[in-house]
């Protein structure tokens, strides 16, 4: 049977590629060309994992299928775009750059916490370890990031120096947490933005992924301890198909309470204001034996340990719809949508592992609102000096 998905999300994957006009970026595009190279990863190598019954089979063909399904129709319709061919507010920019630079110091302050904890075995692997605890840096990667974007898309020879300035300090804080998220977070925006501008050609973003994957062993390597063993078919295995055995694990509809899990955030945030006596779920998943350790169980497992595949299917068609729709934007040149999108998209890229629209909700209501004031200062003219008699 997984032959046969893997033929579907095939099918699906060109099939995406022909109406996004080959834009390798397009949401339908990443989701069917990932879950086919998962399921081929599966399916061509000795990866020792339990084999997958008709539970995960069933369930990512419902999010595949709905997830694209959605988000080329989406495409295809014609959105209201309040800020096409409009650029951010040079003020803005200059303070979320300047802003950035000032900040400099909490990365250097989260480097002396760190170090100041003590190191766990291997120096590299607590550097992992207080960076999923939360640094002192962490409040400022979201300005750090969306200030990266803005003056990326405005790449031109008077701001290369702002440009590549913001690229190191994201590329420190990648460096000093050690998680792979963090980089493949720069990796995309970067990819994104420049496929988009045109400014490179898909052989390089196939380049650029290739390397990213050799940095990605790289990390591994050093968060290793010693006398561990790593083999290119355990790395893969481990951190790109262990969530499929793992899900099988899952029970649907075993939430205590209503959306427990999919809707965590809203939980989190009723306890927090002291309106609720329910405390929200632990983000970090149990580990599970598959028998690789792991606490990954891919994009699927909140909609359906909470609502079963019906879940899935809602949540497939309204993230579907809901990437379509920035991606719709993006091609209408709406230049807020793109620099939205472009650090979104990285939810795409990891839902072999875990779902991040709702699990990281706070950070990406944080991004879409931090974005959008400079383009709200441009649109409506705010801060601006009126001349003379106007």
């Amino acid at each position: 049977m997984i032959v046969f998905v893997c033929i579907f999300f095939l099918a699906l994957f060109v099939l995406s590629l022909y109406l996004s006009k080959n834009a390798l970026y397009a949401p339908a595009v990443i989701v069917s060309g990932l879950w086919s190279v998962c399921l081929l990863a599966f399916i061509l190598m000795d990866h020792k994992l339990n084999d997958p019954d008709g539970a995960f089979l069933i369930g990512i063909s419902i999010w595949v299928g709905t997830f694209c399904f959605f988000s080329l129709f989406a495409q295809s319709l014609k959105f209201n775009t309040p800020f096409r061919n409009a650029m951010p507010s040079k003020i803005a920019r200059d303070i979320y750059f300047y802003f950035s630079l000032a900040t400099l110091p909490f990365l250097v302050i989260s480097v002396h916490e760190i170090i100041s904890s003590g190191f766990i075995q291997n120096p590299f692997n607590t550097l992992r370890i207080e960076n999923v605890k939360g640094t002192t840096a962490a409040f400022f990667v979201v300005f750090w990031m969306i200030s990266y974007v803005l003056e990326l898309y405005n790449l031109s020879a008077q701001n290369r120096g702002r440009v590549l300035l913001m690229f190191v300090l994201n590329l420190f804080y990648a460096v000093i947490s050690l998680g792979k998220t963090n980089f493949l977070t720069l990796f995309a925006v970067t990819l994104i933005i420049l496929l988009h501008k045109k400014l490179i050609k898909a052989k390089v973003a196939f380049l650029g992924a290739a390397l990213l994957f050799l940095v990605f062993i790289f990390i591994q390597i050093l968060r290793s301890n010693a006398g561990e063993s790593l083999d290119l078919n355990s790395f893969i295995a481990m951190y790109f198909l262990s969530g499929v055995p793992a899900f099988e694990t899952v029970t649907p509809h075993s939430n205590v309470y209503f959306g427990e899990n999919t809707f965590r955030f809203f939980y989190a945030v009723r306890y927090e204001l002291g309106l609720s006596s329910i405390k929200p779920v632990n983000p970090v998943l149990p580990f599970i034996n598959v028998p690789i350790l792991t606490n990954t169980y891919t994009v699927l497992y909140p909609y359906y340990k909470d609502f079963g595949f019906a879940g899935i299917a809602v949540f497939g068609s309204f993230a579907g719809y809901v990437y379509g729709w920035m991606f719709r934007k993006l091609q209408l040149k709406d230049y807020y949508f793109t620099t939205i999108y472009a650090i979104l998209s990285v939810g795409l890229l990891v839902q072999f592992m875990n779902e991040t629209i709702f699990t990281l909700f706070s950070q990406n209501l944080q991004y879409v609102i931090i974005a959008l004031i400079p383009f709200v200062i441009s649109k409506y003219h705010l801060f601006e000096k009126k001349t003379a008699g106007a």
